[in-house]
């Protein structure tokens, strides 16, 4: 008799222990379906009907929005490298993988046009601050990195002879006598400018 008792509870273990074939979307989904939180199909799988299945394809084409990867002749969720990028549906813009998914940018060496020149979350935006900008200077006005050869840097230890550069800044007094057309953005680097007519002060704005 303590035979059988024991098998009843070995046979109730097994009745209890998760299936590795169900799967659930969301955590409202796996509720519903009394599937545990957090069940999700292997690389290879994908989720159809709360069952982890093989979805075979030859290409993106072949896949759906759902797994819209083709890897090693199966739909997959995620992506692994930029080649399968953007995916069945995907964004033609989206080029790069990143954690599993396409997006439009890694940094802002990705993201080349003007009026959206960095890079946030994977997308390319306008920029929001001068330090979003390789030149350290941005037009909040149009959302443009304004060019760096057209910028005279100045520095409250800058060169009284050097050609104002960003690597090379010089004082504010050279700064004001070599601006002109060609370079008639004006940027301070933070900290006390002094020169023989003003004193500027924490000004690292053009």
């Amino acid at each position: 008799m303590r035979g059988v008792s024991v098998l009843a509870l070995v046979a109730a273990a097994a009745c209890t222990k998760p299936n590795p074939n169900r799967c659930c979307a969301d955590e409202a989904d796996c509720e519903t379906k009394g599937i545990p939180v957090g069940s999700l199909c292997d690389q290879g799988l994908v989720c159809r009907g709360n069952q982890c299945i093989s979805q075979p394809c030859t290409s993106n084409e072949g896949c759906d929005p759902a797994a819209p990867f083709c890897i090693e002749e199966l739909c997959a969720e995620q992506c692994a490298e930029d080649e399968q990028c953007p995916g069945f549906g995907g964004d033609t813009g989206a080029s790069f993988c990143v954690g599993g998914g396409c997006v439009t940018c890694r940094d802002a060496t990705d993201c080349t046009t003007a009026d959206a020149p960095y890079c946030d979350s994977g997308a390319c935006r306008a920029c929001a601050a001068h330090n979003e900008c390789a030149s350290e200077l941005c037009d909040f006005d149009t959302g443009r990195c304004i060019e760096e050869s057209t910028v005279t840097y100045a520095a409250p230890t800058g060169s009284a002879l050097s050609d104002c550069t960003k690597v090379e800044p010089c004082t504010l007094a050279r700064a004001l006598a070599i601006i002109d057309v060609n370079r008639p953005n004006l940027k301070l680097a933070v900290g006390t400018h002094t020169n023989p007519n003003a004193t500027w002060r924490d000004m690292p704005v053009r």
